[in-house]
């Protein structure tokens, strides 16, 4: 057990000597892995299936970089109290501030329960009321503090879609209507 910590702390030191200043130059060359994983706070849907069909990363200068090999299918509602690996994404090395998340509603199975226990299947809009076939997230790291890749050193990067506050319901109707604004928060402790 001693030696287990020992080196969860030595791996959570590497990792923050590596989210540290440092320019650029020093990070040019070479390739490092990322693990990507995904999370979400307690709801009352029932389903929240929808595609994945790209994530990126992007660089300080501008530069994308794939960190999903191919389009993924996700059922929200099974991450509310872990995370699901993604995917681990050997990406070039580099300070990301960006991360580009593009969702596919399109074959999306939305069920939400109402307050008599009812379950039915939801029809989807996005925030302008028009009806939802695909979105895409951007979300910016905090400032000071990107996502660095560097060859050896493991990163982690735990995308949380919060979907109480990215889908407002409403169950007025004979079909419950979703309206869809994403909500995404990202996290790069090491777990």
């Amino acid at each position: 057990l001693k030696i287990f910590s020992a080196i969860g702390l030595g791996l959570a030191a590497l990792l923050a000597a590596g989210c540290g200043g440092g320019g650029s130059s020093d990070l040019a060359s070479g390739a490092g892995d990322v693990s990507i994983s995904l999370t979400d706070a307690a709801g009352d849907f029932v389903a929240y299936s929808v595609d994945i069909s790209s994530l990126q990363l992007v660089k300080q200068n501008g530069t994308k970089v794939s960190a999903l090999p191919t389009a993924s299918r996700v059922d929200f509602t099974q991450y509310t109290d872990l995370s699901e690996l993604l995917t681990v994404a050997s990406v070039p090395s580099g300070s990301y501030t960006q991360v580009i998340l593009n969702l596919d509603y399109s074959n999306a199975d939305v069920e939400v329960e109402d307050a008599s226990g009812n379950v039915q299947k939801a029809t989807l809009h996005d925030s302008a009321g028009n009806p939802l076939t695909a979105l895409s997230v951007t979300l910016d790291l905090a400032s000071g503090n990107p996502l660095v890749i560097i060859p050896g050193v493991p990163a982690s990067l735990a995308l949380d879609f919060d979907l109480s506050a990215s889908n407002q319901v409403d169950l007025s109707g004979s079909t419950p209507v979703v309206t869809v604004d994403p909500f995404l928060v990202a996290d790069l402790s090491l777990d």
